[in-house]
């Protein structure tokens, strides 16, 4: 699930804000299973005008899961806890053609 809302500052200008939530399991053989979750937040803005534009996000979060399974001479478990931290800068221009959008994009993650 991923959520967001932005806000026009000005007529060429927006930012806005963006959070998200994952959640995953698997079951394995001889009742072992895996279990995972992440969750996001971020602040992206986007600067645009005669075609050109300039997207920025910085988003992160923590993420961590948990195992367990059957191992030799009994169980295996396990768990981690973790984050991830995300920087983008994208630029780009777009020809437009009625409902077509075309042109090049340059893209800096860091």
């Amino acid at each position: 699930m991923t959520l967001g809302v932005d806000y026009r500052v000005f007529s060429h200008f927006a930012i806005g804000l963006t959070t998200g939530y994952a959640h995953t399991t698997a079951n394995l053989a001889n009742g072992g299973d895996i279990e995972v979750n992440g969750g996001t937040f971020g602040l992206y803005a986007t600067a645009f005008g005669s075609g050109f534009y300039l997207d920025t996000a910085v988003t992160g979060g923590p993420s961590g899961y948990n195992t367990h399974r059957t191992a030799l001479l009994g169980s295996a478990n396990g768990s981690t806890d973790g984050g991830e931290f995300n920087v983008l800068v994208a630029v780009g221009y777009d020809w437009t053609k009625g409902g077509l959008s075309i042109g090049p994009t340059a893209n800096f993650p860091i």
